[in-house]
């Protein structure tokens, strides 16, 4: 099993406030076409929000449900699966069995806990499918609703269908040391105390910080590669990481 987890950074150009969804989803869908890694693997596919989404959660302080926020709420996962439906129509394009499933059915949040019902997924991957989640607002104990990254899902889900790979897919070269240089490779024991190149970032799932922190607690490898390379995406599928690899 590997995991890929496409961030929303990877969707859009931050700084000059373009969408880049179509270019993303066909350079997502081409590689994992060439790569040949469906003949011998399975996958699933986890997208994230997106600069936009991140914005306008922000904006409406939707990082958990409050009263008269449900019409924000609304909008919000209906942004999402804008992005689902594009990017599952590019993987479709190219005879990949995808399979979009709904996160808010299949996630819950108890007591801060992110609770998956992992065999649904499971079940539609040994059938031979390519199931694609993404970021929402699942139920929560908490709060009613409360937003649920990518990567957290990433993150769950490698340990309960022991993936032995997770591709995180960003804007970046990899995790950048203070000085904006690539780590090469990084062990999972060292991340808590390691100095980043800090990033001013619109995202109300935390980020590089975040990602790094939920890698702790992953099973098997995990790559952090950038799209804006061409062939990153099929060289990590075959294994070979031009980024960070943290183990």
């Amino acid at each position: 099993m590997i995991i890929i987890k496409v961030g929303g950074s990877a969707f859009t150009d931050k700084r000059r406030g373009i969408d880049k969804l179509e270019s993303a989803s066909t350079a997502i869908a081409d590689e994992i076409a060439a790569s040949g890694v469906l003949n011998r693997e399975k996958l699933v596919v986890i997208h994230g929000a997106g600069y936009f989404l991140h914005r306008f959660a922000k904006t409406k302080r939707l990082s958990k449900y409050r009263k008269g926020s449900e019409t924000d709420f609304a909008k919000l996962a209906n942004m999402a699966l804008e992005v689902s439906l594009k990017l599952s129509s590019k993987l479709a394009s190219r005879s990949i069995p995808v399979l979009t499933l709904s996160t808010r059915s299949l996630c819950r949040m108890a007591g801060g806990r992110l609770l998956i019902n992992d065999w649904v997924i499971k079940g539609f991957s040994d059938l031979g499918y390519v199931p694609l989640l993404s970021s929402d607002a699942p139920l929560s104990t908490r709060s009613g609703m409360e937003v649920v990254s990518g990567d957290a899902i990433a993150a769950g889900l490698s340990r309960t269908l022991k993936a032995k790979r997770v591709i995180f897919v960003t804007d970046v070269d990899g995790v950048l040391d203070p000085d904006g240089k690539v780590i090469g490779e990084i062990a999972k024991r060292d991340i808590g105390h390691m100095k980043l190149l800090e990033r001013r970032v619109n995202d109300v799932t935390g980020g590089m910080h975040s990602k790094l922190a939920l890698t702790r607690s992953m099973r098997g490898d995990v790559f952090i590669i950038s799209l804006r390379k061409k062939g990153n995406l099929a060289k990590a599928l075959q294994g070979t990481c031009e980024g960070t690899i943290i183990r």
